[in-house]
């Protein structure tokens, strides 16, 4: 709908947010190739919209919409490298000391994404984080 309004090359987070809002619900159907077309193409957006190394909240919704995708696809390595980048803007946004939901979301799926890895001591670091 909002393409029709607003045309589609035009850029802007109601755009971004209805593709982010479409990728989840693909995800969730288990329709995995459209929810990763919706979640990078909210993302690009996003990151248009907001400054490629702008560190803005729904950019970092969208990373961890991603790193998701990439998880149910059993690609841990790059859901892992994604959630990274997610946990890294949000202790930007919030305080790189602080804890609030994102910060403890991010770190608890990191967790269990280095779990899935192998990587053993970083998962119980990460949820160790999580739950204080």
């Amino acid at each position: 709908m909002e393409r029709t309004m607003y045309g589609t090359e035009t850029m802007n987070e109601d755009i971004a947010d209805s593709l982010w809002k479409l990728g989840n619900l693909y995800r969730l159907l288990g329709k995995l190739d459209d929810a990763m077309k919706m979640s990078e193409e909210a993302l690009e957006m996003r990151r248009a919209v907001h400054g490629h190394e702008e560190v803005y909240t729904n950019v970092a919704d969208s990373l961890y919409s991603l790193a998701l995708v990439y998880e149910d696809q059993g690609n841990y390595d790059e859901a892992a490298r994604l959630c990274e980048q997610c946990l890294e803007m949000e202790r930007t946004l919030h305080g790189a000391e602080s804890m609030n939901w994102d910060i403890a979301n991010s770190l608890w799926k990191l967790g269990n994404l280095y779990r899935l890895l192998g990587k053993l001591d970083d998962a119980l670091k990460c949820i160790n984080r999580a739950c204080k």
